[in-house]
């Protein structure tokens, strides 16, 4: 069955406090989001440093200390998986708060002292995991980018719906409008507003799927603030309009990720 192939969450808890983490070793491997503050965790002969954002990866039965520097606060949990699915070795990975790891985090935490059954805590630690590996992934492709496009691609990934300019864009690369462009079409095959769009749309396509969401919402959410405007690009990529993407469903057009390039 499924739920035999789930990890297993064995406890998720919050920590706060300056005074650090003495020696100790866990059954399973640990997850730690650090949320304010910053850290060095000795886990055997690796020293990790964390700051906010972070998430560190320590293995199972490796003795690992957290040494505070300052105020720290994180969010923890250790949790044992079936072998392959996630790598243990010690590493941090940026994912910073307020995306799906952060959140995710946070919900074990919080499902540590509500009634959540054991299925839907390993259910959201498979989640979880399997997130941490395609953010991993990714990184790991962007490291063959040009630095400058790698730091757009960043920017403008941290928050889809804010506004970008080409002026804005170029600061952050620290490059000129024509070098960046064409950067970006010989590494990504499109320019940065065209990435930026193909993005915001394959998120308007998967927010559409859920029909409690108003199309106004939804443009709104991915960063168009005419609901008319984001109408017609939406028919212009996917060849039907958002109401009726969410009558027929994504299954009687393009999906929501076909042609769009994401290293």
């Amino acid at each position: 069955m499924m739920i035999a192939t789930l990890p297993e969450v064995a406890f998720a808890n919050r920590y706060r406090g300056s005074a650090g983490v003495v020696p100790h070793r866990h059954v399973g491997a640990e997850l730690v989001l650090v949320r304010r503050g910053r850290c060095r965790m000795r886990v055997g002969a690796t020293i990790l440093e964390a700051g906010p954002g972070d998430l560190a990866v320590l293995p199972a039965r490796i003795p690992h200390q957290q040494d505070d520097l300052g105020e720290v606060e994180t969010d923890y949990a250790e949790f044992s998986a079936p072998a392959g699915l996630f790598g243990d070795r010690p590493r941090t990975i940026a994912v910073g708060q307020d995306g799906l790891a952060g959140a995710w985090m946070r919900q074990l935490t919080e499902m540590e002292r509500s009634p959540a059954t054991e299925p839907q805590r390993s259910g959201l630690c498979l989640a979880l995991l399997e997130h941490l590996a395609s953010v991993e992934r990714r990184t790991a492709s962007r490291r063959t980018l040009h630095p400058g496009v790698a730091a757009t691609l960043q920017l403008m990934e941290s928050d889809l719906a804010a506004q970008r300019s080409v002026a804005g864009l170029c600061r952050c690369a620290g490059l000129s409008a024509s070098h960046l462009s064409a950067l970006f079409r010989q590494q990504i095959g499109c320019g940065p507003l065209a990435w930026l769009q193909r993005r915001r749309l394959r998120l308007a396509g998967r927010l559409l799927i859920d029909p409690s969401r108003p199309v106004t919402e939804v443009a709104s959410v991915c960063g168009y603030a005419d609901a008319n405007y984001f109408a017609r690009h939406f028919r212009r990529r996917f060849g039907c309009t958002p109401s009726e993407w969410r009558r027929r469903g994504p299954a009687a057009g393009p999906t929501a990720d076909s042609g769009d390039i994401d290293p």
